[in-house]
């Protein structure tokens, strides 16, 4: 019974992140979704809030009955290549769901039949459904830009670095499934800018061939998402391209946070910004922030420097033990979200609205919406948290 829901949906599924992280390529790129048209509605109706105003294409197999029965991979091929002959893309992604998953579809199998035939990169995801959103994300990023930096040449991309500025920096992981409509990474590049950084591949916006080569040339990585931490290894290991996380969330962390951004670059010694040296562990825990694992890193830190106030973290959909600290866990189902937040010794709670629905007893609740659970339904409660809005959103 531990993956019963009674109050909470399920969290957008890895489907919905492999599209997602696939948006960046715009309509130089075709994303199939191997499906009967559910799960093609489902990412773009709820999952996706770019789609009523972008070009980038996503298509449904229309997988039916018969075909699933029989098998008939040949079908969806066919309807691929008569695409690609019509659209000329730079590369395809066919992308699994739960029918082909219980079929036993191959879908990396029918990618390589297709990359033989069109002469462009295919790639297939092997997607059921059942993972989470950050597993596709992390997919795509394995996968396709992996792949496109690995196959490089030198002579194909050349960086212009601004005069002037401090360095160069990508942002990895960025996504609506974890930041909605809110306006954090638009926010996030402003302040970089501001601070005297240059902001050049953001996985986020409609990018072109050139800025995703280029990501190999930045001085530095900004991961904001669970979901981007393989490839940021992935850059520091290959290309030397160290990398920070979190977010500047709260005027006082942004201070903080900007200071390790520059100790990161220049290989600087980094000062002593652990909570213990400033009296962490003699405060009370006070309060549970529930999401995104980063994400809520950052809320947490935020919460300390501007009030001294001590909270734990609660991560869903994904948990990475490289970037956790003590008051840290994995809360995958409904029952441990349910256990966690009615305790006791905690004020207050900050999560999604849709948690509040799981709370006993009433307790302080301060609404941070995670478009990944509540969609569309929590788009009110979406909230921009760079710089001072955390201290105006948040008041302790």
């Amino acid at each position: 019974m531990g993956k019963l829901r009674m109050v909470l949906p399920p969290f957008s599924p890895d489907y919905s992140g492999v599209c997602s992280a696939l948006f960046s390529f715009g309509k130089r790129g075709i994303t199939v979704l191997h499906d009967a048209a559910g799960c093609t509605g489902n990412y773009t109706g709820y999952d996706e809030p770019r789609w009523y105003h972008s070009k980038s294409p996503v298509y449904c197999s229309g997988l039916r009955e018969i075909d699933a029965i029989l098998g008939d991979d040949e079908k969806l091929m066919e309807k691929v290549i008569e695409a690609e002959e019509t659209l000329k893309p730079e590369l395809i992604a066919l992308v699994g769901s739960p029918v082909p998953m219980v079929v036993g579809t191959d879908m990396e199998g029918i990618a390589a039949d297709l990359e033989g035939r069109t002469g462009i990169p295919v790639f297939g995801f092997d997607t059921t459904g059942l993972g989470s959103y950050q597993q596709g994300i992390e997919l795509v990023y394995r996968k396709v830009l992996c792949r496109m930096l690995s196959e490089m040449e030198e002579k194909e991309v050349a960086l212009e670095k601004s005069a002037g500025n401090k360095g160069v920096v990508n942002i990895l992981g960025a996504t609506p499934l974890d930041f909605g409509g809110s306006g954090t990474v638009e926010e996030l590049c402003r302040l970089l800018e501001q601070d005297g950084w240059q902001v050049q591949t953001v996985l986020y916006q409609e990018s072109s061939r050139e800025q995703i080569l280029q990501i190999r040339y930045a001085d530095c990585s900004v991961v904001v998402s669970g979901a981007a931490l393989s490839f940021a290894n992935y850059l520091k290991q290959n290309f030397g391209i160290p990398y920070i996380t979190k977010l500047p969330f709260g005027e006082a962390y942004a201070k903080v946070w900007l200071r390790e951004l520059e100790a990161c670059v220049f290989n600087k010694d980094r000062e002593d910004t652990s909570k213990e040296a400033k009296g962490w562990e003699k405060e009370p825990v006070r309060g549970l922030v529930l999401g995104e694992q980063i994400q809520s890193e950052a809320i947490r830190d935020g919460l300390w420097e501007a009030y001294k106030i001590r909270a734990d973290v609660g991560a869903v959909c994904g948990f990475y033990p490289e970037t956790a600290q003590n008051g840290e866990v994995f809360l995958e189902e409904e029952a441990e979200i349910e256990q966690a937040i009615n305790r006791e010794s905690y004020e207050f709670v900050v999560g999604d609205p849709l948690y509040q629905g799981l709370l006993r007893k009433p307790k302080r609740f301060i609404p941070y919406a995670h478009y990944a659970l509540s969609s569309k339904m929590g788009q009110k409660w979406e909230d921009c948290l760079i710089g001072s809005r955390l201290e105006s959103k948040i008041q302790l």
